[in-house]
């Protein structure tokens, strides 16, 4: 197998990390932004926390060269070091579709060998990772805690991947990992046809809104506003194309009732992580990617 230098780690890993610094300075309907907190979180955290996983990327991505067992230790170790700082986590769906690309990116030649090992590591996912994943709960905001029939996480016996099975059901992040990423593809391959400006982000956020219902705000607020909020935005995209006068519309709507389509951002994140791996996979001779680590 063809393996991506060992010193691309760091590129893998700030690859990811801008994938979910672009998602979060994107102005997104019901989103924290920077134009705006929401009443569940602050922007500044969002930012930071996007930011500090850049290493738990890396050391995955060495990991997963070397063979190395273990993904969501890095997970709970995240979350450990963001509350010892006095800061809350708000990446949980993030992490949890992203660790899993960081770990199988360092031996991937190609966008197609990655989602294959992808599809295998999820399955390996075995009940130590669940064990940390429960951990990194216990620590995280209470809203992040879904359902499993009559027993939610902290209760539930088996491997991460029976989980994520068993979480699939009503959970988008959850069946988008047992299903081979399908939705995070579909969003890279929108973005390697439309770019990745701050209008396309916008736009296929709202694409994805309109099509899956948000899973987070079924768990935070019930099926019946999780499925209005997808025929508003549907009906709104059938009726004009001024996207961000309808970004603008619905980010007043959402904001104003406490309604934060969070799982629609972390997929956006996790397909956008693609796009910027496709990139290094496709010109290995580029120069080292980099961001402006001081966004604002």
């Amino acid at each position: 197998m063809s393996v991506l230098k060992l010193t691309n780690c760091r590129d893998i890993a700030r690859r990811i990390t801008y994938a979910s610094i672009k998602e979060i300075l994107t102005n997104k309907p019901g989103n924290a932004s920077p134009k705006k907190d929401i009443r569940s979180v602050k922007f500044s955290e969002i930012l930071s926390n996007a930011m500090e996983l850049e290493p738990y990327y890396y050391q995955l991505c060495m990991k997963g060269v070397s063979q190395e067992k273990g993904i969501y230790d890095h997970l709970y170790s995240a979350i450990v070091e963001s509350k010892k700082k006095g800061i809350s986590f708000h990446l949980l769906g993030t992490a949890l579709l992203n660790m899993p690309i960081a770990y199988v990116a360092g031996t991937s030649p190609n966008l197609a060998d990655l989602r294959s090992g992808l599809g295998r590591v999820i399955r390996e996912l075995d009940q130590t990772e669940f064990d940390n994943f429960r951990k990194s709960l216990q620590i995280v905001s209470p809203s992040y805690l879904g359902r499993l029939d009559m027993s939610d996480y902290r209760n539930f016996s088996g491997s991460m991947y029976d989980v994520l099975v068993v979480s699939s059901e009503s959970d988008r992040n959850c069946s988008n990992m047992v299903n081979g990423y399908v939705i995070s593809f579909e969003i890279y391959e929108w973005f390697k046809s439309n770019g990745d400006s701050e209008e396309t982000v916008t736009l296929e956020f709202l694409n994805l809104l309109s099509n899956y219902p948000d899973t987070l705000l079924y768990r935070k607020h019930g099926g019946r506003v999780s499925l209005q909020v997808s025929e508003l935005v549907r009906s709104m995209l059938n009726s004009t194309a001024n996207i961000m006068g309808i970004s603008e519309f619905l980010d007043r709507y959402l904001t104003e009732r406490g309604f934060n389509p969070g799982s629609t951002a972390d997929l956006i994140a996790s397909g956008l992580a693609l796009y910027y791996l496709d990139k290094l996979y496709s010109n290995r001779n580029n120069e080292s990617f980099t961001y402006n680590e001081n966004p604002m």
